[in-house]
């Protein structure tokens, strides 16, 4: 019962405090492993936010010699603004809460652009005369993600013409482009992908929308796959091949 006290208390305080810094994204966007922005932080170093099994949980790590600390991963909460507000994509905050023998820390996650701010209220139960505390920490994608392949499915037939095609994928965080690849079996050499032919793929390009549209060369086969690229130019893994088939 005191745990639940204590985290409703600090729960309250961080919402009335910070309500008009809180901004609905999807819970999507909290999933994956972020880095501090301070690269000599003393406190919380990296934070994975993960939804194994469809459980939101959060694993915090703290700085410590020769290497980082696991505080260990916990399960997590997300909130929205409303009961009837979906709560999926219109996240406001994650919190949880770490209970250790001479400390109770809650977290509150939340979005700012691309940067997760991470809020620690810990409060100390051994007697020793230490202040209780806030600190607040911004984060970054520790790792580009690579995005996630929507549609058109693997391996489908279109049998419309003209060829358009519209391909489409999944938002990264932290990207601000992606880069997209289109290659055609027997358009450069006959049995054989242009990659293989001539180490070239047949289409390559940049966009920064998550979708691509471009019009087929022909009735036979052909793949696509895609990756994302932040601002420093940092590209993430490229997605597998993906085969369509036009018929005519």
């Amino acid at each position: 019962m005191k745990k639940l006290i204590f985290q409703i208390k600090i729960l309250l305080i961080s919402l009335t405090l910070f309500s008009l810094s809180l901004h609905a994204t999807t819970l999507n966007q909290f999933i994956g492993s972020w880095k501090n922005t301070n690269a000599y932080s003393k406190g919380i170093t990296k934070v994975i936010v993960s939804k194994p099994g469809g459980v939101l949980k959060v694993q915090l790590f703290g700085s410590c010699s020769p290497r980082d600390c696991d505080w260990g991963t916990k399960k997590a909460f997300a909130y929205t603004s409303s009961v009837s507000s979906n709560i999926s994509r219109n996240t406001l905050a994650i919190t949880t809460s770490y209970y250790k023998g001479f400390a109770d820390t809650f977290v509150v996650l939340k979005l700012q652009k691309h940067k997760l701010i991470v809020e620690t209220y810990t409060q100390f139960k051994d007697r020793s005369g230490r202040s209780n505390y806030r600190l607040i920490n911004s984060f970054v994608p520790d790792k580009l993600g690579t995005p996630r392949q929507i549609s058109p499915r693997n391996n489908v037939k279109f049998h419309h013409f003209p060829r358009k095609t519209i391909l489409k994928w999944s938002r990264v965080k932290g990207a601000v482009e992606y880069g997209v690849e289109i290659d055609c079996f027997h358009c450069c050499k006959s049995g054989k992908w242009c990659l293989d032919a001539n180490k070239k793929v047949w289409k390559r390009t940049k966009t920064k929308n998550t979708s691509y549209r471009f019009t087929y060369v022909g009735a036979q086969l052909g793949r696509w796959r895609v990756w994302a690229i932040d601002k420093n130019g940092k590209t993430s893994n490229k997605t597998p091949w993906r085969t369509f088939k036009y018929t005519k």
